[in-house]
């Protein structure tokens, strides 16, 4: 029995052993699974520790970059180029991102006036986005990012345990203009995209399970403006000295109680808007062990920094010099700013600019600036404010002095006297006015703004017309009046029945003549004819007839020539007498026959002979002799007579008709305005006229006689807008005439030497032409500004440095005495007893600034070399912003309270309504209802009211506190006489609105 008993215990132990053996099995396997999902967690939240640090600690590196203004390099590490890199024509430009349209305008402005802004595509200045590439196996030790950039070589797969390849971080920068955003003025928003990408060409962001690995952030920049600050500090802050110890150049402290219970009840001095402090600031020093967790009580500054505190570049130290460490690395007691029991804190934090504010390292004294040359520039100053007064220039008279005497052919030099000059007019040339001037014709030619009213007066006759800088006028005035054309008409008409008449008298005489000439050649002819006749013989007895004829001998008779009356000559070429027959000797005869007797001659019968009447020959020769008379008559005496009478009246009727064209062709005037250059430019204070005359003998007056013209000119100057006076009444001195005369042959103008003061009084004569070269000191004033004629201040090179001048540009707020050019400018004390009365108030720069015990508010923006708070037992309210060489502030004045801010802290606006500094133009209450804002038709009174009533009014009530830095964007160069703008954003607030994305 007992053996098998032992038996079946060893069963027992076996069995019990295999039991536990198969429990534990199950228990092993069943665990396995869930340390391996526990293991998985463990990798995934590795994983995403390291994704989540990687993406967070490149958006974060990428805001620092856009805080600075980098241009991030294109070459896979995401740095920033170096300076002289760093252009408006690199593709990586955080300044071309953010650029917005006004600063674009502004460079295209400098372009156009030749400034040299470095290099760049004017048609590309602001970029749309910025792409850049962070490859992981290019970042070395000395990279940013390297810390974050390793962990990323040990993310794994979560399914297969393998490592993931990351090659590199993407960046994007966009800008964003969508139209739903708000917008007032410089902001620009941005969206940044950081992504985990396994290869740069990758197009998507690597993904683990569906998420993609990517953070997005919405981003706002909008510039940090000199004016959003309470107090700006030129070097050192100290709050671990006593308030009248002795400081460094360009330090302030704020005073060190023994301990926080010395300051009672007391609030201090709190600052609700940022503090900008150039370099370090010193914190008074716990000196308690790290593990004493007892009440403080020791060294304590009374200053509590509700808003961000911004440091040029710089730390924050121990009174030692030595870097400021919390006590405990981590202990609940010294996680935060505010926990620092040695002043109030920096209850927001603090932020580093990474670079000295080095203007207002200058305006502080810590480094030297240069100085302006301040003379000429009161020279400048001095001629605007003379050019901008009317009383001034009301002393100025418009006068003329002859350069060039050519015989019609004249040049003046028209100019103002009293520093004034010219003003082209706002409007176009207004039409020539030629309602008084007859017949007479006027061609203006010409474009652009009139600076003179031209009057020219022939007469009653009348031209009125603007001249512009390059107008040239040519006037043809009516020859005489209507009356003078009638008389020459009326004279051309009668001359003509004159010479008429005269032509028909000498027709008639040559009618005459040519008859009586005719009548005695046929008298002549009968007479010869008649002559020709045989003399009728004596009468004889009849003889006794004989037996035979006697017969005739032969003769030749030969008849003796006699000569012929020759023909007399007429003295008209057109009538001649018959000539008469030449003498001429007749042929010898013929031998006569010789008669042969006849047995029986046969009687013939007696011929009838013709012979010569004696009475007609006797009649024939008194006609001849009469009609020889009339002939000489007429053509010695009749015909020339007449023939003179003709030509007169064919010369009178020509110069008729000659004295009737005159009314054709008539005098003509040319006047021309010509700009007067200097070697430095166009004079704006004379100009040339040159007049130049012909026809002079064609002007004449209504009756025809010579009259000499008269042109006045009326100045357009700096009291003329629109060709109006802007003042009742008009300087008279700016109208004067030149009142020329006619010469004694009537073919040229008499000039005169000077200007009249009216059209019909001698010249006045006593100005002359002022030597000083305006135009010279206008260059010298434009040449540092580089302007336009729109710009208060010219454009300044992109990347040019006014820190030099800080102290001459921040000069620029006084009184009435304050000098201008003088460093500082208000060199007095300002006392600041009041900021209730209603005013915001600017000075800058002033030689100390004190704060008086009965002040109870205080408002505006004030640069002083020396800030003092006297002693107060109440409350003390600063709204507005100090820039400070030194402070000092009485301890009473901690216990009684002192609370600052700037003019954009949320309750100032309702503070400076219930003071009247801010107060709406209208006269109705700030706080009274209106339409809204969004109103699509705000009415004008409205907007004006609405920002009357709000701080950004004040804003222009001094420009320098809307730079972004003390170090100046306007400013003197070297050698320079005037103000120079650059518009660059130096520093600005980058604002992350929203963070999304990652695992």
């Amino acid at each position: 029995m007992t053996k098998r008993a032992l038996h079946n215990n060893k069963g027992n132990v076996l069995l019990q052993v295999l039991a536990v053996t198969a429990a534990m099995s199950i228990s092993f396997y069943m665990l396995s699974d869930y340390v391996i999902a526990q293991k998985k967690e463990i990798g995934k939240t590795v994983n995403a520790v390291n994704l989540r640090f990687a993406l967070n600690s490149t958006m974060d590196y990428v805001l620092y970059g856009l805080r600075q203004k980098y241009c991030f390099t294109d070459d896979d590490l995401l740095m920033n180029s170096p300076t002289a890199q760093c252009n408006l024509s690199h593709t990586g430009s955080v300044e071309r991102l953010i650029m917005s349209g006004d600063q674009e305008n502004f460079i295209l402005q400098l372009l156009a006036t030749g400034t040299d802004v470095g290099p760049l595509d004017k048609n590309n200045i602001p970029l749309k986005s910025i792409t850049r590439y962070l490859k992981v196996s290019a970042a070395t030790t000395a990279h940013p990012l390297f810390p974050v950039l390793q962990n990323l070589k040990t993310v794994k797969d979560e399914i297969t345990g393998k490592v993931l390849k990351v090659d590199g971080v993407s960046i994007l920068l966009e800008k964003d203009e969508s139209g739903y955003l708000p917008r007032a003025g410089r902001e620009v928003y941005l969206r940044a995209t950081i992504s985990l990408k396994s290869s740069k060409t990758a197009t998507t962001p690597i993904s683990i399970g569906s998420s993609p690995l990517k953070i997005t952030s919405q981003i706002v920049i909008y510039p940090r403006e000199v004016g959003s600050f309470a107090l700006m500090v030129p070097k050192d802050l100290h709050l671990d000295t006593a308030w009248n110890s002795t400081q460094g150049t360009g330090d302030v402290s704020f005073h060190r109680f023994a301990s926080k219970s010395e300051i009672g009840s007391g609030q201090g001095l709190v600052f609700l808007s940022p503090v900008f402090v150039n370099q370090d600031i010193y914190l008074p020093q716990d000196k308690r062990p790290a593990k004493d967790n007892s009440a403080y009580n020791g060294l304590y500054a009374p200053v509590t920094f509700a808003d961000r505190v911004y440091m040029g570049n710089g730390w924050v130290k121990n009174p030692d010099g030595s870097q400021f460490v919390p006590r405990s690395s981590g202990g609940l007691s010294d996680r935060f700013w505010s926990d620092v029991p040695t002043f109030g804190g920096f209850l927001r934090g603090i932020e580093n600019d990474g670079g000295l504010d080095r203007g207002l390292q200058v305006f502080g004294r810590i480094i030297a600036g240069s100085s302006a040359d301040t003379n000429l520039m009161s020279q400048c100053i001095e001629r605007s404010q003379n050019l901008s007064s009317s009383d001034y220039l009301y002393k100025s008279e418009l006068a003329a002095t002859l350069k060039d005497d050519s015989k019609n052919d004249l040049r003046y030099r028209l100019f103002l006297s009293n520093k004034n000059e010219f003003s082209p007019q706002d409007n176009p040339m207004l039409p020539v006015q030629t309602s008084n001037f007859g017949k007479g014709k006027v061609d203006r030619d010409g474009s652009g703004d009139p600076i003179f009213k031209m009057t020219f007066a022939l007469g009653n006759k009348l031209v009125t017309a603007q001249l512009s800088r390059n107008t040239e006028i040519t006037i043809n005035p009516e020859v005489g009046g209507a009356a003078y054309r009638a008389k020459l008409e009326s004279a051309v008409t009668s001359a003509q029945s004159s010479l008429t008449f005269a032509k028909t008298q000498l027709s008639d005489f040559n009618n005459q003549l040519s008859k009586a000439q005719a009548d005695l050649s046929a008298a002549q002819t009968e007479l010869a004819n008649e002559l020709k006749k045989p003399e009728e013989p004596e009468p004889t007895p009849t003889p006794a007839p004989t037996a035979t004829p006697t017969p005739t001998p032969h003769l030749n008779i030969t008849p003796t020539p006699s000569p012929s009356p020759s023909p007399s000559a007429s003295p008209d070429s057109g009538d001649s007498t018959e000539p008469s027959p030449s003498p001429s000797v007749s042929p010898s005869a013929s031998p006569s026959p010789t008669a042969t007797p006849k047995a029986t001659p046969t009687p013939t019968p007696t011929p009838v002979v013709d012979y010569q009447d004696q009475d007609l020959i006797t009649n024939l020769k008194g006609r001849i002799t009469a009609l020889k008379n009339t002939v000489n008559q007429l053509q010695y005496t009749d015909v020339p007579k007449q023939q003179d009478v003709v030509k007169s009246a064919d010369a009178a009727l020509a110069k008729a008709k000659s004295d009737l064209a005159t009314l054709a062709e008539p005098a003509e005037i040319v006047i021309k305005v010509s700009k007067v250059y200097s070697r430095f430019g166009v004079y704006e204070d004379r100009y040339d006229v040159s007049i130049t005359a012909s026809r002079v003998d064609h002007l004449l007056d209504d009756n025809g006689n010579p009259i000499a013209p008269s042109i006045g000119f009326l100045a357009y100057d700096g009291t003329y807008y629109q060709s109006a006076p802007i003042k009742t009444p008009s300087n008279g001195k700016l109208l004067r005439y030149l009142n020329f005369g006619i010469s004694s042959d009537r073919k040229s103008l008499v000039a005169p030497g000077s200007m009249s003061e009216t059209s019909a009084s001698a010249s006045a004569g006593g100005i002359a032409e002022d030597d000083t070269d305006y135009a010279h000191l206008d260059v010298l004033c434009e040449q540092a500004r580089n302007a336009a004629a729109s710009q208060s201040f010219g454009g300044a090179s992109w990347n040019v440095d006014f820190s030099g001048t800080t102290r001459s540009s921040w000069n620029f707020a006084g009184d009435s005495s304050s000098q201008i050019g003088h460093d500082p400018v208000f060199n007095k004390t300002l006392v600041l007893d009041s900021g209730a009365d209603g005013v915001f108030k600017v000075y800058s720069i002033a030689k100390e600034c004190v704060i008086s015990a009965s002040a109870n508010v205080i408002t505006g923006f004030y640069t002083c070399d020396s800030l003092r708070i006297e002693a107060r037992q109440k409350p003390l309210r600063i709204i507005g912003t100090f820039i400070v060489g030194k402070l000092q502030i009485d301890p009473s004045a901690y216990k009684a309270g002192i609370v600052w801010s700037s003019i954009y802290h949320p309750q100032v606006t309702q503070e400076l309504r219930s003071i009247g500094v801010l107060k709406s133009l209208s006269g109705a209450s700030c706080d009274a209802p209106k339409n809204p804002i969004w109103h699509p038709k705000p009415s004008v009174q409205e907007v004006s009211d609405r920002m009357a009533c709000n701080v950004i009014s004040l804003r222009a009530k001094a420009d320098p506190f809307q730079w972004t830095a003390v170090d100046p964007d306007c400013g003197l160069l070297p050698n320079s006489s005037n103000t120079t703008c650059k518009r660059r954003l130096v520093r600005f607030f980058v604002v992350e609105q929203a963070r999304e994305g990652g695992r």
